[in-house]
């Protein structure tokens, strides 16, 4: 059977002109070598509506991937006149079955798994004009503060979850829903000169079997051994959906600049609006180590860099961090469906979820890595099983920080 070609839509990253030119961001310029072999690659692999003849197809476009990714990024950024470029930022890996580090165990249940692949840069708006080169997307938020840091950025990510017995390929009433997210997103990470950070996101994407969910899992499951998933059949069915979300993020206790151990303390607020969930989220995370106070926290998506006071690029940094929240949930799509149909299988939700995280990061020569473990509450109202519900993760990031 011949195999039909995929049907391509070429993204043509941008990439920006010096500051004497007078061209904008929407206008394409001269990219460098790798720049144009990094925008060739990502314009032929992302595909509309055509599965992956094979298995074996499949890991060539991830291997191809991974070693395109691998040449954008591994040079670390050298000057200022680099963080201007969009670029690889972060790679976020979370499962609660490969990274179960201190996380409870292996569960492989509810959110099982899901992954952020971000690209971003650095404008600094000096309060007096608009930057030429910001993007559409991240321009209200410029108009928002006199002089500042932004960080534009854009992503691709994906959601995971599945009910506590994945072997049955009968429905599970009462047990969370299977279900996934594909989507891609926009935001701006905005830093003030008073030390906060204002994140803005944007995310638009499939839900049910476009997502790729169950050949993902498949795939990997046969690679880690693990029993295959049998009630795929059961999903959430196909939709799109969309969430916009605001985040704040603030130190207000912090120690003195010259302590050789430095320690922090600020306030974390969330708000997420959408068809897929609603919520706000109200915390505190606290951090102590060498050199926190010149790298936000690695639980916000923005670049990890942010000083606040001069510090060396070269200096090893590496600091603990611990962290509570509230989560007042309105509407959670992954539990109960649509807003404008009836779904299946669906649950009911918990109004209040309560989440700890604990974790270790460090960085040196513009790389940083961090290693977040998350225990959740109860999420829904679990009518089986042997426990009532409360659920824990690992979370890998990998980061390329900016000067």
């Amino acid at each position: 059977m011949a195999v039909v070609p995929p049907r391509v839509i070429d993204i043509g990253v941008p990439v920006c002109r010096g500051e004497d030119s007078d061209v904008s961001l929407i206008e394409p310029v001269a990219p460098s070598a790798k720049g144009k072999l990094a925008t060739r690659y990502l314009s032929s692999v992302i595909i509309l509506a055509r599965p992956v003849p094979t298995l074996l197809d499949g890991l060539l476009i991830a291997i191809r991937f991974i070693v395109i990714l691998a040449i954008t990024a591994l040079s670390p950024p050298a000057d200022a006149q680099e963080d201007s470029r969009w670029a690889f930022r972060h790679l976020i890996v979370e499962n609660d079955d490969v990274f179960p580090l201190f996380a409870g165990g292996p569960s492989d249940r509810f959110y099982t798994h899901g992954f952020r692949l971000i690209f971003g840069k650095q404008i600094f708006d000096g309060g007096d004009t608009q930057p030429a080169e910001l993007p559409v997307w991240a321009r209200f938020a410029a108009r928002r503060c006199g002089a500042c840091s932004i960080y534009p950025t854009f992503s691709i990510g994906q959601e995971v979850y599945t009910p506590q017995d994945i072997e049955s390929p009968d429905p599970q009433p009462g047990e969370h829903p299977w279900a996934a997210w594909l989507y891609g997103a926009v935001g701006a990470s905005v830093d003030t000169r008073g030390g906060s950070r204002h994140e803005y996101q944007l995310r638009v994407g499939v839900i049910g079997e476009h997502t790729g969910a169950q050949a993902l899992q498949d795939f990997w499951h046969r690679l880690i051994n693990r029993p295959k998933a049998a009630g795929w059949d059961n999903q959430l069915g196909n939709d799109v959906g969309f969430n916009a979300y605001y985040r704040f993020r603030d130190i207000w206790l912090r120690s003195d600049q010259s302590s050789r151990v430095h320690w922090d303390f600020g306030p974390t607020v969330e708000a997420a609006f959408g068809t897929m969930r609603t919520h706000a989220r109200f915390g505190g995370v606290a951090r102590i180590g060498r050199h926190a106070g010149d790298a936000l926290d690695p639980l916000l998506e923005g670049p990890v860099e942010r000083p606040l006071w001069p510090v060396s690029f070269d200096q090893v940094k590496i600091y603990g961090f611990i962290g509570a929240s509230v989560r007042i949930v309105g509407h959670n799509y992954f539990l109960e469906g649509s807003r404008f149909h009836d779904d299946p299988f669906t649950v009911e939700r918990e109004n209040v979820v309560r989440e700890l995280v604990l974790g270790v990061s460090a960085r040196y020569k513009g790389w940083a890595m961090s290693y977040t473990i998350h225990r959740r509450s109860e999420e829904f109202k679990r009518l089986v099983g042997d426990d009532s519900g409360r659920h824990s993760y690992g979370s890998l990031r990998i980061t390329r920080g900016i000067r």
